[in-house]
């Protein structure tokens, strides 16, 4: 369904802390090393449309249910189109980390030339 409403949406696994810690030859402190140990992979995912990028924290590999998805947006371009693009179709909502509500109708506009629209051939994930 992501890939549908945001063509060339990657997803992938984010390590475990565990295969972290074993891929590299750092000695940690004690407190940084323990959590890495309890660390789970995660189900991640990257969507780039010209100067926008959005990386989709799913949580951890396995979860049976999915409640909510975190969102990292970056660049110079609004969000909201895709965003809208993603959560309009079943009713979803973005929030703000504290909280609020954002009305993506009020903040949709139509993309910009650098970014092209959800699903145009400029839409494309990171590799």
């Amino acid at each position: 369904m992501f890939r549908a409403r945001l063509p060339g949406l990657a997803f992938y696994r984010e390590p475990s802390g565990p295969e972290k810690l074993a891929a590299t030859r750092i000695t940690f402190p004690e407190v940084i090393r323990k959590h890495f140990e309890s660390a789970p992979a995660e189900v991640r995912a990257d969507f780039a449309s010209g100067d926008l990028h959005l990386r989709f924290f799913f949580g951890p590999e396995g979860q049976d249910q999915i409640d909510s998805v975190a969102v990292e947006v970056r660049g110079g371009v609004d969000p909201a189109p895709f965003l809208l693009a993603l959560c309009a179709p079943d009713g979803w909502v973005a929030e703000e980390p504290d909280g609020a509500r954002l009305d993506l109708a009020a903040h949709a506009v139509e993309p910009s030339r650098e970014a092209g629209a959800p699903g145009d051939a400029r839409a494309r994930a990171d590799s």
